[in-house]
């Protein structure tokens, strides 16, 4: 499934939930990084809260760090 899709919407019980990380690898791979930083940058965040892709640029640079 990861070839067919960007991602999944999830409509069951909030607690239920799980999240997988991104793996390093892709940090590291700049053509996917810049389509999924333009991707984010298009996302409104609301005041007060780090951007998407502030947050992804942080994940990266501290999975990169291991």
């Amino acid at each position: 499934m990861e070839d067919e899709f960007d991602a999944l919407l999830y409509v069951g019980p909030p607690a239920q939930v799980t999240r997988a990380k991104l793996p390093a690898g892709l940090c590291a791979d700049q053509a996917y990084m810049e389509m999924r930083l333009r991707r984010l940058t298009l996302m409104r965040t609301p005041p007060g809260m780090a951007s998407p892709a502030d947050t992804l640029r942080k994940y990266c640079a501290d999975a990169t760090k291991k």
